[in-house]
């Protein structure tokens, strides 16, 4: 099962990355996508405007984050994030998400370090959230990136953990993280042992709790993990519960039983893709939804602004990818206004319950 699985993956991979050049550069002037003028978008953003939400250590985590994961088809572009950067603190947005295999630390922590040489930023007005624990993904991800979680020994991932976070903090330079999180719970293969892949996950997390520990950031969290993954972590032995789970989460795309469970654990669910995703030919079939057009012209928004509306007010964080100035100014528009309780329960009942980025279940992880 193995080759057909990663034949999937490679292709929604390829679909996603083939239409992200509609999200970067096409996108500027799709009102579908966010970037719009709207009656209701202001040209200066007061960083105050955006909520905070408390992980379980007590550390404030702003409730929008600046997603890093700039590509142009197969290729990731990190040169994108000089300028996008630069863009999202303009536009008040203090909470940047990133991973090592996205390549986009350096740039980040350069553009950071001139905004501290500057005296315009302290460190303790950003938020850094970075990711580490991706599988492999030949021709996709750089090797040294990456980690082998089909072959990998769990005292070789206790190495290699530590080795990609010594990384992460020397490519941002910030001295420590805000937020770190396991990127994936195992690999993709579902052949993969259940017993060692399990071992894995531990090891990598035995590791996340002793970077806590030593300071070298301030929470620690889980990205993609499902109800088994988290449970597993506790039955295991962790002494510190994971305190975020970023999981892909929109209208269209909800994982209900995984937020059920964090919601009572006290985990934060932060969500990624809260846009849905376009496919071949750039047409987003959830910003084209009649639901949330006629939501967007009720309070003069886009579809784009009602579906990470919709998100935030079912109280997750979430992460949004943009590089356009104008879009990271309004799309915090999001905090401005309201959805009615009915407007949430028709939202609610848009999911569809599988990946708009083609991506494998966390349910489907050994």
């Amino acid at each position: 099962t193995a080759r057909p699985l990663r034949r999937v993956l490679a292709l929604s991979f390829m679909l996603i990355s083939s239409s992200l050049k509609f999200h970067i550069v096409a996108a500027e002037n799709d009102k579908s996508c966010g970037s719009s003028t709207s009656p209701n978008s202001k040209t200066n953003t007061n960083t105050n405007k955006i909520p905070t939400v408390t992980l379980s250590n007590g550390v404030q985590m702003p409730q929008y984050a600046s997603g890093t994961a700039y590509r142009d088809g197969w290729l990731f572009r990190p040169d994108l994030a000089y300028q996008a950067i630069k863009h999202t603190l303009d536009a008040g947005i203090r909470h940047i998400d990133t991973a090592l295999v996205y390549r986009s630390q350096k740039p980040i922590g350069s553009v950071l370090g001139i905004a501290f040489t500057s005296g315009s930023y302290q460190r303790d007005d950003i938020f850094v959230t970075t990711k580490v624990f991706h599988p492999q993904f030949p021709g996709v991800l750089f090797e040294g990136d990456a980690l082998h979680l089909n072959t990998i020994t769990p005292e070789e991932v206790t190495v290699e953990v530590n080795r990609h976070i010594e990384r992460c903090l020397n490519e941002l330079n910030t001295g420590y993280l805000d937020l770190l999180l396991l990127h994936w719970p195992g690999d993709f293969d579902e052949s993969v042992d259940s017993t060692i892949a399990r071992a894995r996950r531990l090891a990598a997390w035995n590791v996340f709790e002793a970077a806590l520990a030593n300071k070298w950031t301030r929470a620690i969290g889980v990205s993609n993990f499902s109800v088994k993954h988290l449970e597993q972590l506790v039955e295991d032995g962790a002494t510190v519960r994971p305190m975020v789970n970023q999981i892909e989460t929109s209208a269209f795309m909800r994982h209900e039983e995984i937020i059920r469970y964090c919601e009572e654990q006290g985990i934060v669910v932060m969500a990624y893709s809260p846009l849905g995703a376009p496919v071949v030919g750039g047409t987003n079939e959830m910003l084209e939804d009649g639901e949330l057009m006629r939501m967007a012209d009720k309070y003069e928004m886009n579809a784009g602004q009602i579906a990470m509306r919709y998100v935030v007010q079912r109280g997750f964080a979430l992460t949004a990818l943009s590089t356009s100035a104008h879009r990271l100014v309004s799309n915090l528009d999001i905090f401005n206004f309201s959805l009615s309780e009915e407007e949430m329960t028709v939202l609610d009942g848009l999911n569809k319950k599988k990946s708009m980025l083609g991506l494998v279940s966390p349910n489907d992880i050994s």
